[in-house]
């Protein structure tokens, strides 16, 4: 099976949403996450800090997250080992790459450093809102990064924090391009020529992430990859992979699922297949992907790039 490396998974707010219903839910990779893991043959995926609460709210809500990881990540050692290095990937474990989506709890830029001694390597600036450091793609498109926020990318450059434009605003993209000297990602990201939602790229932002060795991972959400009443397929996700191929080239397409069905089921017992695309629900269906490119007629070479070798040089360029 060919080895994937997945830039956006919710696993710290899925084991925080399992621990809301259960206060005595523990060991909650192993139970929940383990099995579809090993089957997707997925051998490393960014554990991300997320969450929708709003001003003292998210603040609490993160360190809850944090503090909880921490034991969840503790009780797992033995099969999840967390990269904090360059050359920290391991081959018999399941790497983790700790991130954080949106910085709107943080009060200063000087709390990166904080998160940084935690085990954050990967961060978007924004989620779905506006903060004291950017605007989102959501609401003011024209509006980019506010002085904090061009502080803040020097510092995720100076400690090696891989730079995560999903969500950003248009402006913001740009503005991080000029400011970085490191490459960055679109973790969940699509191509808006496909699919014209505000969370997609745009070619000419697909074409300046490149330009900066970037990449963008492919989101298999229903929304971003087809129109509100469409419902979403392999062949979707293989349109948005091979646009970007064909316009920016195979070195910067990744993969950053953005997998939500096992939340809902956390948060209300259940889901809507709507939502998702059929045969890539979860980590366990991620071969389904790779079988149908092969389908579609592309190399072994092209797939182990787009299911690892790109982000894998990522890290290897950003982290200390």
């Amino acid at each position: 099976m060919t080895k994937i490396y997945d830039m956006h998974a919710d696993i710290l707010y899925h084991f925080l949403a399992i621990k809301d219903r259960d206060e005595h839910a523990s060991d909650l990779f192993r139970k929940y996450h383990l099995d579809n893991f090993k089957k997707g043959n997925v051998a490393l995926s960014v554990f991300t800090l997320w969450n929708d609460k709003e001003g003292r709210d998210c603040r609490q809500r993160l360190f809850d997250m944090m503090d909880f990881a921490k034991v969840e990540l503790e009780l797992a050692k033995d099969i999840v080992h967390v990269v904090k290095g360059k050359d920290d990937i391991v081959d018999d474990k399941i790497n983790a790459l700790i991130g954080v989506e949106g910085l709107r709890a943080l009060y200063n830029t000087k709390e990166m450093y904080d998160l940084y001694d935690y085990g954050v390597r990967i961060a978007s600036l924004t989620w779905n809102d506006d903060n004291r450091f950017a605007h989102s793609c959501m609401h003011a498109n024209i509006v980019g990064l506010s002085e904090a926020g061009e502080k803040m990318i020097k510092i995720m450059n100076e400690l090696g924090i891989i730079i995560d434009v999903s969500h950003l605003s248009r402006q913001g993209v740009f503005d991080i391009l000029e400011i970085s000297k490191d490459p960055v990602v679109a973790s969940h990201s699509n191509a808006w020529a496909v699919q014209p939602h505000l969370r997609n790229l745009q070619d000419d932002a697909i074409k300046a992430i490149a330009a900066k060795g970037g990449l963008i991972g492919l989101n298999a959400m229903q929304f971003v990859l087809t129109g509100p009443l469409d419902k979403a397929t392999l062949e979707d996700c293989f349109k948005h992979i091979d646009y970007i191929k064909n316009l920016v080239g195979i070195d910067h397409i990744g993969l950053g699922f953005d997998f939500c069905g096992y939340l809902d089921i956390a948060e209300t017992g259940k889901y809507d297949p709507f939502d998702y695309v059929d045969d890539l629900f979860n980590q366990g269906d991620v071969q389904n992907l790779v079988n149908y490119l092969e389908l579609k007629g592309y190399t072994q070479e092209e797939i182990d790039k787009i299911c690892y070798k790109n982000f894998e040089r990522i890290i290897k360029q950003v982290l200390k």
